[in-house]
């Protein structure tokens, strides 16, 4: 069956044409196949491409990155898969080739792929081969397995699931479901890394909280975080809507308000429509968000990840008073450190797992600032969690409408938005609160005061820059005398 013409219009910043030349030069027989062929039948814009091979799938790989200067990444040698990474464009997602010898004949490869969906094949002159009955599934919205052994061959399946059918608004179909199921515990086979890339892939989602609720379902969100578990269920404060599991997810929902990867009537059952109205965005917080934290990850997926564990310490930390008032005291210390060793567990880079850790442990934070937060107030704040104090203020922000959810009220919203705002304005437009000139230095401190190098120079700085925030220091000879009158008594 041939592509249908009205399909075929979908934007490919893959060069498709000499992609195709290339193979149709260099190998026999060949194919596009998986996510790429289901996206294109569907009219999604994609930007990953999958190529099977009669044979020699890394030589081909590794020629073709040389040919277009993109990056060869063999994946599996013995079972010849490599990637191509395209060079980077700015403003878009880099665009990637896979390249994999086929294993046996083409209908006997397509059989040993996850879904019917993804298990379809395009030919270079545009014929398509379905021997599974993927096109139909695709119409019926269905994610339905290729084989009964599917998870057992690679269990990071068991997320993708979940993850495809959050992604196209599709259901996982009954039997798939219950293979799902049957084979979750199959998961902790998976490599770290795979299973942390998958779990990005759902936080990527516009509709992440949804996304992991449906893993949830499955046993599988616990399975990847089973620090979450004891979350389940657990009770709150009358000031809470939901209980903290509950919570943790309907936070992930109101990052993705907050970030605008929702329009709020999508979440009108969560949270009031207004409350969109009022979220304070100034135009370096939106490109801080939207910035890298690491590569290929986002600051403004993260920020999601960090609304998932924020709460992960209140189990442990709970407490019931006589009065019947209940208190999580230390959860946010705690929590820190529980979100930073899961993150390590799953191969997070140094620099994410240090951003959670920072956003968990300092989530809090800014409703205890005071009205109007002091300057000094403010200099410790940002001091206390440099970049990561922009994204605190977001969480703080999702983290009150989770609170509230649709019982939240519209003048207390109003008023924490204010405070976000005014901590934004701090952070942007008033560099000298936050980060101070230097006014003085080491060698200052030891020369002036005949102190020699050790801790004691460096507390000395640290007040000098805190009365620079406070604005009680503003020029060189008022930092010298503050040095000097904090010398004498004996700092």
């Amino acid at each position: 069956m041939s592509l249908p013409a009205e399909r075929a219009r979908v934007r490919a910043p893959v060069d498709l044409s000499s992609l195709t030349e290339f193979l149709n030069r260099r190998v026999s027989e060949w194919y596009f196949v998986g996510g790429y062929v289901r996206d294109r039948l569907l009219g999604r814009e994609t930007h990953n491409f999958d190529v099977v091979v009669g044979g020699g799938a890394l030589a081909l790989a590794r020629e073709y990155a040389g040919l277009v200067g993109g990056s060869f990444v063999p994946l599996d040698e013995q079972r010849q898969v490599a990637r191509v990474v395209l060079p980077y464009h700015e403003g878009s997602p880099r665009d990637q080739v896979d390249f994999a010898a086929m294993r046996g004949s083409l209908t006997q490869d397509l059989k040993t792929r996850d879904f019917t969906i993804d298990a379809m094949a395009l030919s270079g002159s545009g014929s398509l081969l379905d021997p599974l009955g993927g096109q139909e599934d695709l119409r019926a919205g269905r994610v339905r397995a290729a084989s009964e052994r599917v998870f057992a061959d690679d269990p990071v399946r068991l997320l993708r699931a979940a993850r495809i059918a959050a992604q196209l608004g599709f259901r996982v179909e009954a039997g798939t479901e219950a293979l799902v199921l049957r084979d979750r515990a199959l998961l902790a086979r998976t490599a770290p890394e795979r299973a942390q890339e998958e779990l990005w892939a759902v936080l990527v989602l516009p509709g992440a909280g949804d996304a992991l609720r449906a893993l949830d379902r499955l046993g599988l969100l616990t399975t990847v975080f089973p620090e979450l578990e004891p979350a389940r269920a657990v009770e709150q404060p009358k000031e809470h809507r939901w209980d903290v599991l509950t919570h943790s997810l309907a936070a992930v929902d109101a990052a993705a308000l907050l970030l605008r990867e929702l329009p709020p009537e999508a979440l009108a059952d969560r949270f009031p429509v207004w409350a969109a109205e009022a979220v304070p965005w100034l135009p370096e917080s939106w490109e801080h968000e939207r910035g890298p934290i690491a590569a290929g990850h986002s600051r403004a997926t993260l920020l999601k990840l960090a609304a998932l564990l924020h709460d992960v310490a209140k189990p442990q930390t709970r407490s019931l008073e006589a009065d019947g008032r209940i208190h999580f005291f230390g959860h946010a210390q705690q929590g820190a450190e529980i979100a930073a060793n899961a993150l390590k567990r799953l191969r997070f880079s140094a620099r994410e797992v240090k951003a959670v850790r920072t956003m968990v442990r300092h989530h809090l934070r800014p409703g205890m600032l005071g009205e109007p937060p002091t300057r000094r107030a403010v200099f410790r704040y940002f001091r206390d969690t440099e970049e990561e104090g922009i994204d605190i203020i977001y969480l703080g922000l999702a983290d009150h409408l989770a609170t509230r959810g649709p019982l939240l009220a519209r003048e207390d919203w109003w008023e924490h938005s204010a405070l976000a705002l005014f901590l934004l304005e701090r952070r942007f437009r008033e560099p000298e609160v936050v980060r101070p000139p230097k006014l003085v230095d080491g060698e200052d401190v030891m020369r002036l005061l005949g102190v020699g190098p050790g801790p004691r120079v460096g507390v000395l700085l640290a007040a000098v820059r805190e009365a620079q925030g406070a604005g009680e220091v503003t020029t060189r000879e008022e930092a010298i005398a503050l040095l000097e009158r904090l010398f004498g008594k004996g700092c």
